[in-house]
């Protein structure tokens, strides 16, 4: 009772919060002609994902060194650290309030600093993880600040706040995207638009170099603790197989997790660690939902799967859209199609070494963050 008494006094002391925030809002929004434009600096930065994210990494910090050696005068407006914003979203309802209070009254300076800058790229929104936003408020005080705004999306964000996300559209000169399912989502605004797929540093992967088996065949797969189900979907699958082969299912991710029946090889999942584990392994897995929610990712793990070589079999929803069956992945959807792809690798060698080295070559053709830094400058600075 005493906790449910404290969510409701912090609740109450949030809307206050953002009541009034969002009143200082429209009255620098009103009157912005009062600041100065004086531009001096590029492009500011308003990351969604925080340092220390893959998120953060991949669509942004992957690519500060080009910045800096072509000199653009850049800045991120970042919020908090990871860690920091984990801890408080999975926690209590009061240390929710409290996060999305900083976020607020720290975002309003930023966003008055856009006025500095030439160019303005937001990922996703400006109130990071606020759940229930139905305007763009923040983003309406930005468009009167800032003449050149892009913003992206890398999945299909529209499906939880569609209201939200018609507003911030509305207001931006230009939108990039992560694929050709969210790209036709916004067919119907007038706002210029751009593919900007997913892409990853292939330094940092580790390749795959044996293709023969040890005394088990490792199936690898991973994913954050709330996506588990998806490959424990496959138990009947597995044990099905293990009735010819011996296999071990490697599962990387933050929580342990065990599957009834089967030999399961739980990794913690670390940055540094991360990609020698996958490319140790024989197949990788990508099980996933048809649904329009997956239809809107790119699914990292399929490219990070590729960059270490290792033979995939994936759903085909939200995967790179350079993908094709029996030349860079096997499809599969059915318990029956999955069986048949696992067994077709486990017996073909020279697909498996087919499969990894078509895969590699995709990645270093389409998603090689070197190439894709060309399309994130010509997002931002053109007209």
């Amino acid at each position: 009772m005493l906790r449910k008494n404290l969510d409701r006094c912090n609740y109450i002391l949030l809307l206050i919060s953002l009541w009034s925030a969002y009143l200082i809002v429209k009255i620098l929004t009103i009157f912005s002609f009062v600041f100065s434009k004086t531009k001096k600096g590029d492009v500011i930065f308003f990351p969604h994902e925080q340092i220390g994210s893959d998120g953060y990494t991949k669509r942004f910090e992957q690519y500060f060194p080009f910045f800096n050696k072509d000199k653009i005068v850049y800045h991120v407006a970042e919020l908090f650290p990871d860690a920091y914003i984990k801890r408080n979203l999975f926690g209590s309802k009061s240390r929710q309030y409290y996060l999305y209070h900083r976020i607020i009254w720290k975002r309003i300076p930023q966003v008055l600093s856009a006025r500095k800058y030439k160019h303005a790229f937001i990922h996703r929104r400006l109130f990071a993880y606020y759940p229930d936003s139905k305007k763009a408020h923040l983003e309406k005080l930005l468009r009167k600040l800032n003449e050149d705004i892009s913003v992206d999306f890398w999945d299909s964000v529209w499906l939880k706040s569609p209201e939200l996300y018609e507003d911030i559209v509305i207001h931006v000169d230009k939108i990039s995207v992560v694929n050709q399912f969210v790209y036709d989502h916004f067919k119907k605004y007038p706002t210029k638009k751009y593919l900007f797929p997913i892409a990853i540093d292939e330094s940092a992967y580790v390749i795959k170099k044996s293709f023969a088996f040890e005394k088990e065949i490792k199936l690898v797969w991973t994913g954050l603790p709330h996506s588990v189900l998806q490959i424990m979907a496959l138990r009947e699958v597995f044990l099905k197989i293990l009735e010819k082969y011996p296999i071990a299912i490697v599962i990387i991710s933050a929580k342990e997790v065990q599957i009834e029946g089967l030999k399961v090889l739980w990794k913690k999942w670390e940055k540094e660690t991360f990609a020698n584990i996958i490319a140790s392994c024989d197949i990788a897995l990508y099980p996933f939902e048809n649904t329009d929610e997956g239809k809107g990712k790119m699914a990292m793990k399929v490219i990070e799967y590729m960059a270490c070589g290792v033979p995939t079999i994936g759903a085909n929803v939200g995967i790179t859209p350079y993908a094709k069956d029996n030349e860079t992945i096997l499809f599969a959807e059915t318990h029956e199609e999955w069986y048949n792809a696992i067994i077709k690798l486990i017996e073909d060698e020279a697909l498996r070494m087919k499969i990894s080295k078509n895969g590699l070559s995709l990645v270093a053709q389409y998603h090689s963050v070197k190439l894709s830094y060309n399309t994130f400058k010509e997002i931002i600075f053109s007209n």
